[in-house]
């Protein structure tokens, strides 16, 4: 066993965790994805993604949005009330679409990873699941 702190590696401490931190560190930093970037991806998704719910005008009795906070105060996604957000959430992953929900929320969060294309086609899928649900 080493000496000090070292004594407890790999029994009671791992510090693999730590590599693969540097290496995020490393790739983000190679990619330019600074915290104002990756936030900046963020807002523009939650824009697109509020936007065509908001266009889809789906039936406020199934599914809903409240206006009432803006999208930096919406904590980095989107949750929409239904009381359905279990069964939404079951139905899209059967189309390999991944959105989670809690209680009556379906919580829509995006990733950098996420094109534009895959929010629209979520968004798609979304829209023609719920005339189902009546």
């Amino acid at each position: 066993y080493g000496e000090g702190g070292d004594r407890f590696a790999g029994a009671t401490y791992d510090p693999c965790s730590h590599y693969r931190a540097a290496a995020v560190i490393d790739f983000f930093i190679e990619k330019g994805l600074t915290t104002q970037v990756l936030a900046n991806i963020n807002r523009a998704q939650l824009e697109r993604i509020q936007a065509a719910f908001l266009a889809y005008d789906l039936d406020p009795g199934i599914i809903s949005l409240d206006l009432n906070y803006s999208l930096a105060e919406r904590g980095g996604f989107i949750s929409l009330l239904t009381e359905y957000a279990a069964v939404i959430t079951k139905l899209l992953h059967e189309q390999g679409i991944h959105m989670d929900s809690r209680t009556n929320y379906l919580r829509i969060g995006p990733a950098p990873y996420v094109s534009d294309e895959q929010i629209d086609s979520a968004m798609q899928a979304l829209a023609d699941i719920i005339p189902t649900l009546k």
